[in-house]
């Protein structure tokens, strides 16, 4: 059948004619060969970077020179890599140069710091060295500690009224003395009566009564005073290096105001700074001159004097008398009755006057008083009598420039 004889008749509704598949010629099948494709390897194109140009604004054209050859392909990439690696390494060397910069500015400054501290802290321990004063105390509490503070109640051997003046003092923050006053409530019971009125008599004992518990620990007996002489000494009979060290049947710190002034007056006129307060106790034991309950005798001063060497006389109360001496830098020792410098009795130092003609003096049981010049008159109100040391060269020195000054208001 031929379809495309013109006399075949079109089927209806335009549809092709349909076709009978039987009565189509058989074709014989053909075995294909097998072909073997070769994998084909494309080759990776680079693609260069196509740099557009702005169509408005064009570059003036650079004259080249005569001799100048372009360059390949090759050579301008290897240009432009080493550009990318100079830029980069100039910043590298940038950053590191800014580090190192800051890692300067901060060495310096930690060192500063570090001077500044160590400045601070050396002055202190000169201060403390020179004032005798010892290290600060820490008054910490622990938690449960500060919980029970309140529940605290008076132990059997303090007083009651010891008990709640320290009991206000701690619980009241805004008290000057509210740590150190906190810490005696917490360990209230490690103290007696006589040592906490000790302390509430004079704040400044607060260090020295701190260390009470451990008071073993302070019975070396110190080599020195502890400090210089190039002035008159200021030693207090309660200072950790004796205060806690027997004297008789008591201690340095609540009898030994006697001792502790010899102390300040023989290192003095010696320039001995072996002469310590334990030292002096010693002889008031070995002469005898210590009673129990009452303190030390009077007969302790010559003693004392004869022991090292010093000239002691009675300078009694007399007002003139004792401005001359003092005048002339003599220490005088005054036996001072109950008052404002004792209730029971205690010694203290007269060295010198001001130039408003006050007295200066040093207490041995106080900073405070020890700190303030006094008129001779308020002194002798309360005095029972004085004493008046000298060494025999300081007692030639000072004859003959009186023998001087006389001569030459004579001439």
């Amino acid at each position: 059948m031929n379809l495309n004889d013109p006399k075949r008749k079109p089927s209806p509704k335009g549809n092709p004619p349909r076709i009978n598949i039987k009565k189509l010629p058989k074709f014989k099948t053909i075995k294909l060969k097998k072909i073997k494709f070769k994998k084909l390897k494309l080759k990776k194109i680079r693609l260069k970077k196509i740099r557009f140009s702005s169509p408005i604004i064009k570059k003036p054209a650079v004259q080249k020179p005569a001799d100048f050859a372009p360059e390949t392909n090759s050579s301008m990439r290897r240009t432009g890599s080493q550009t990318s690696k100079t830029t980069a390494a100039k910043r590298r060397k940038r950053r590191y140069r800014y580090d190192r910069i800051a890692l300067l500015v901060l060495g310096a400054a930690l060192i500063i710091s570090l001077l500044g501290w160590g400045a601070c802290a050396g002055g202190k321990a000169l201060v403390r060295h020179f004032q005798k004063q010892e290290p600060a105390i820490s008054w910490k509490l622990t938690r449960d500690e500060k919980k029970s503070l309140e529940t605290i109640t008076c132990p059997e051997n303090v007083l009651p009224q010891t008990f709640d003046a320290i009991r206000s003092s701690a619980l009241d923050e805004e008290s000057e003395w509210n740590k150190q006053d906190a810490w005696f409530l917490a360990h209230i019971s490690e103290f007696d009566e006589d040592l906490l009125s000790f302390y509430l008599n004079d704040r400044d004992r607060a260090d020295f009564v701190h260390e009470w518990p451990n008071r073993q620990a302070y019975q070396q007996p110190a080599a020195t005073i502890g400090v210089a002489l190039d002035e008159f000494p200021g030693l207090l009979q309660w200072d950790l290096a004796w205060g806690y060290q027997p004297y008789g049947e008591s201690l340095i710190y609540i009898a030994g105001c006697a001792p502790t002034c010899m102390s300040m007056i023989a290192s003095w006129l010696r320039q001995d700074e072996t002469i310590t307060p334990r030292v002096m106790s010693d002889l008031a034991i070995e002469y005898g001159d210590f009673y129990p309950g009452q303190g030390t005798g009077i007969e302790f001063f010559d003693h004392a004097a004869e022991r090292y060497g010093l000239i002691v006389e009675s300078s009694g109360t007399d007002p003139q008398w004792l401005r001359q001496i003092l005048a002339e830098g003599k220490p005088v020792i005054f036996h001072m009755l109950p008052g404002t410098f004792t209730t029971i009795g205690h010694y203290i130092i007269g060295y010198g006057l001001d130039e408003e003609g006050k007295v200066l003096i040093k207490d041995p049981n106080s900073i405070a008083r020890t700190n303030q010049t006094w008129a001779l008159e308020d002194i002798l109100a309360e005095c029972g009598g004085s004493w008046t040391f000298s060494y025999p060269e300081q007692s030639v020195q000072t004859s003959s420039e009186s023998n001087t000054m006389q001569s030459e208001s004579n001439s």
